[in-house]
């Protein structure tokens, strides 16, 4: 039998990509209602730019701006070191969900987080600026994960690393 070899992929991967992978497949996610996943209509310039201000109005460790383990990345990285706890912010121009499940890919990134960095606490800072009658609303939600739940995630993760393979573009 013969056939084209394919390498292994040893290109560090982004958290992200690999959960977007998983949101894919369906069978990953927690139902949801048939509604479509907020971490979808994520605005990244402004969770970023708001992630910086949060970070220096409450003093967030951001020195591991970025962290890799086993080839998975995540970045950025911001710790309350007094709490103990990561944070991750996202801004999106959804409206604040009644379903949780829906940020399912956030709090799968902030689990991820908190196993990189040995921590099982973490808060989510959601800013929802859908209405801008009422203005923006910035929400956090706060979790403490079991290790199972952290490694049952990364271990889903680093199974999910082995087949990921970066789009190619056109070639030219």
């Amino acid at each position: 039998m013969s056939g084209e070899a394919i390498p292994l992929d040893l290109t560090p991967v982004h958290v992200t990509d690999l959960l977007k992978m998983a949101e894919s497949v369906d069978d990953y996610l927690p139902d949801s209602n048939g509604l479509e996943p907020s971490s979808t209509l994520e605005i990244p310039w402004a969770s970023g730019a708001l992630g910086r201000m949060l970070c220096a109005r409450y003093g967030w460790d951001d020195t591991a701006w970025t962290i890799e383990e086993s080839g998975i990345l995540a970045t950025p990285v911001y710790v309350d070191l007094d709490l103990q706890e990561a944070q991750l912010v996202k801004v999106t121009r959804d409206a604040p969900a009644s379903d949780l499940n829906r940020y399912w890919r956030w709090v799968s990134e902030l689990k991820c987080i908190c196993h990189m960095i040995g921590m099982t606490r973490g808060t989510l800072h959601v800013c929802h600026t859908g209405d801008q009658s009422a203005g923006p609303i910035l929400l956090a939600y706060a979790y403490t994960f079991t290790p199972q739940d952290l490694a049952s995630l990364w271990d889903m993760l680093l199974e999910m690393k082995k087949n990921y393979r970066i789009p190619k573009g056109e070639p030219k």
